[in-house]
């Protein structure tokens, strides 16, 4: 069986990092949500966390300060989030170059629906398929 090295693991960790950093992302999206629809505000937009999206949050304003304090805050958590996810992918786009699961990690992304950040994360996880030669091992 093949062992995952010191990178190996590394590599994993960064992958577990960006996957908890996306959770956190999409959690504060949904709080921000949640604080719109009990004030009753609905976006009529085609999707949301898009440029139109961010203009409509851009303008909303809320009759009491605390209530805007409020809404500040959850609208930061979101940038922030964004910023996070998009830091570790990039960080995990350059911890792959010289990897060397890399080429395994190139094969899958031939694969539609599988890119450089999906690919990376199956790799990761399973390590080195070397270790499944047969389907009945």
């Amino acid at each position: 069986m093949l062992i995952p090295d010191e990178r190996d693991e590394a590599i994993r960790d960064l992958s577990r990092a960006r996957v908890d950093a996306v959770r956190a992302r999409l959690k504060a999206r949904q709080q921000l949500k949640a604080l719109l629809l009990r004030h009753g505000r609905r976006y009529t937009g085609k999707s949301s966390w898009t440029a139109a999206h961010e203009r409509y949050l851009a303008e909303i304003t809320f009759k009491h300060p605390a209530q805007d304090i409020a809404y500040a805050e959850y609208r930061h958590a979101v940038g922030e989030g964004e910023a996070r996810v998009q830091r570790l992918s990039q960080s995990l786009s350059q911890q792959v170059e010289g990897w060397r699961m890399q080429p395994v990690v190139r094969a899958l992304m031939t694969l539609r629906g599988l890119d450089l950040i999906g690919a990376t994360t199956v790799v990761a996880e399973l390590g080195d398929l070397r270790r499944f030669a047969h389907p009945d091992t």
